[in-house]
């Protein structure tokens, strides 16, 4: 796993003014993730999200020099049960979940990053 990736993506995330609206605040957290040198996919479908039904992973970035996978999803005030659920799925090195307000950078017991940063109204 790649911390200088989750901390050079924490701290590109917390110079933009974020929207505190969920497309446009994903789309930006894509491409803080291409600008850091990923490829991204969005939505990228897993078999469960939680309640029986399919999911999607907000996104996954690649870095193909490295071989580094990175699934991330983007939630308002807290992770959501759904969204762990739909990371642990994801065959990815280093799973994210970027929260629409200020959070130091942690790590959940089972191995999720977490950060938060401002969003503007």
């Amino acid at each position: 796993m790649s911390l200088a990736h989750l901390m050079a993506l924490d701290s590109m995330l917390r110079k933009l003014s974020m929207p505190d609206r969920a497309a446009p605040f994903a789309g930006l957290v894509a491409n803080a993730l291409g600008a850091l040198g990923a490829t991204v996919l969005r939505e990228v479908i897993v078999p469960r999200r939680g309640d029986g039904q399919r999911g999607r992973v907000d996104l996954v970035a690649s870095w193909p020099e490295s071989g580094l996978q990175m699934a991330v999803e983007c939630d308002n005030k807290s992770p959501r049960a759904k969204s762990i659920t739909k990371l642990k799925q994801m065959p990815a090195d280093v799973r994210l979940i970027v929260l629409r307000t200020p959070k130091p950078m942690h790590q959940l017991p089972d191995g999720i990053w977490v950060c938060g940063v401002e969003v503007t109204p």
